[in-house]
């Protein structure tokens, strides 16, 4: 069994190596917070991390789904690969994410 404590310690453990990563891919990093908050966003993508077990709700989502660009849930388990539909995001677990490179979001 893990403990509230050990859980929240390691989505913000995952947090902080989503953020390091994307800083040493893209170099500056930026955040929305006006009373609600999307984790990172560089010019038209958007990053959520969502490390937890289940299923994401809606409502963990909500304000990165208003955001009009490119859309990533980096999540603990979940793999959706592409878009998904109806949704308007892509998941990707957190250790396949870790291994981006610039590339990709080029691409995208």
């Amino acid at each position: 069994r893990t403990s509230l404590k050990e859980n929240i310690f390691k989505s913000r453990m995952i947090e902080n190596l989503v953020f390091l990563h994307l800083e040493s891919i893209f170099g500056d990093m930026y955040f929305y917070r006006n009373g609600k908050e999307i984790d990172f966003i560089y010019k038209n993508f958007a990053f959520e991390c969502k490390y937890q077990q289940g299923k994401i709700a809606p409502t963990d989502i909500k304000e990165l789904l208003k955001f009009p660009g490119k859309r990533l849930v980096i999540t603990k388990e979940d793999f959706s690969g592409e878009v998904r539909a109806g949704e308007g995001y892509q998941a990707i677990p957190a250790a396949l994410f870790l291994l981006l490179g610039r590339k990709y979001f080029e691409a995208a």
